[in-house]
């Protein structure tokens, strides 16, 4: 009788288990935004949007020898292709920096704080597919949402659809613009400050185009070599 009672609790306590364990797999799951793949767009755009991305073994892109040279600031970090870096406001030495901007997007946001060990300063590269989108958005936003910032402002380098290869859906990505500059505005509380970076091999394009950059000193920002202010 007592190994019956004991055996009973065992398969009790295991289904509790069992129980706690899919609530925190579930939790998990729904804590995971994927805004872009809501939006509903087909796979052939997405698949097209990746052909032009750096760094795919089926690219169509004949990248110009003027972008190509185009390198990272002395002691800025390098942001990858759908990767972003965070940076604590007591470091002011350098910055963060991406490239390569064609159909994917730029991302800064800074805010203020006055916890010298919170992080208030990232660039993000997110990179043209969307979950891949998805899964950056999620990662960035939880970082960001954990900070306990204040005033806090964007930034978007986006492509310019008026430039965009006859390949690509304009409509669609007007759909991931609006989407990216939405996710933006909830986030921070105000409309990001918005460029647009071309996708054409221009023959005379500088070097700096496709380029995003954020100084840890002053947070100010820069999108294809230039200096943007917010709110202009």
């Amino acid at each position: 009788m007592h190994f019956l009672k004991s055996l009973t609790t065992l398969f009790a306590g295991a289904a509790l288990m069992g129980v706690a364990s899919a609530a925190a797999v579930n939790t998990k799951i729904s804590a995971r935004d994927s805004p872009f793949s809501d939006l509903g767009l087909d796979s052939d755009f997405w698949g097209t949007m990746d052909n032009y991305c750096r760094g795919t073994a089926s690219s169509k892109r004949v990248v110009s020898s003027l972008q190509a040279r185009a390198t990272a600031p002395n002691g800025y970090d390098v942001v990858s292709p759908g990767k972003y870096q965070g940076s604590f406001q007591v470091i002011t030495n350098g910055g963060a920096w991406t490239d390569f901007l064609v159909t994917c997007y730029g991302v800064v946001i800074v805010g203020d704080t006055t916890n010298a060990v919170a992080k208030n300063k990232f660039l993000a590269h997110f990179y043209a597919v969307d979950s891949f989108m998805d899964d950056l958005w999620s990662e960035l936003s939880g970082e960001v949402g954990k900070q306990d910032l204040t005033n806090m402002k964007a930034w978007v380098s986006l492509p310019d659809i008026s430039t965009a290869p006859p390949d690509l859906n304009r409509d669609n990505m007007q759909t991931v613009e609006n989407k990216m500059k939405d996710l933006l505005k909830g986030l921070t509380g105000q409309a990001p400050t918005a460029r647009y970076h071309s996708m054409s091999d221009a023959s005379d394009r500088v070097g700096d185009i496709g380029t995003m950059q954020l100084n840890y000193a002053d947070s100010t920002v820069k999108i294809d070599g230039q200096d943007v202010a917010f709110g202009s």
